[in-house]
């Protein structure tokens, strides 16, 4: 098909353009309910095609033989959801449990830095220009800012 020179044509594409633009950008910019919508269409979808799948090959059996075989599916999707809800709970357990060796790893650094070398660091501390606390905080700051990144990343 060549191309047209109907300027209705470009003026179509062009407003289409923009209204498509315009929407995945509002979609992009709720990222968190353009994913939770994304997602939930998908499960919709992929729900409607296993109750397809299972009335064309449950259509030759009686109900009660097909109630069973449901609830018997049914049951093994629900520890199926639970055996990958409780894997991801432990390895968010497992996260935190590393979060908290960066802090204490921190906090042995933090110590490591004024005790035996006498550094700028120490010398400005021990003049009461920085105090600990405030080296506490911006090392915590630190950290937290690290984590955020990283939990940024992975998204």
């Amino acid at each position: 098909m060549p191309l047209s020179t109907n300027r209705n044509i470009w003026q179509f594409l062009a407003l289409t353009t923009i209204l498509f633009t315009l929407f995945f950008a509002i979609l992009f910019y709720f990222e968190d309910i353009f994913i939770v919508l994304i997602a939930g269409s998908i499960l919709i979808l992929i729900t409607e095609k296993v109750i397809k799948a299972f009335n064309r090959c449950m259509d030759r059996f009686p109900n009660c033989n097909r109630k069973v075989v449901s609830l018997i599916l049914l049951t093994g999707a629900g520890l199926a959801s639970l055996f990958l809800l409780g894997s991801q709970v432990q390895s968010l357990g497992v996260l935190i449990g590393d979060f908290s060796s960066i802090q204490q790893d921190y906090a042995s650094g933090a110590s490591a830095l004024f005790s035996e070398h006498e550094s700028e660091l120490s010398k400005l501390v021990d003049s009461g220009v920085i105090k600990p606390q405030d080296l506490q905080k911006i090392g915590n700051q630190a950290v937290s800012k690290l984590c955020l990144i990283i939990h940024l990343g992975k998204k």
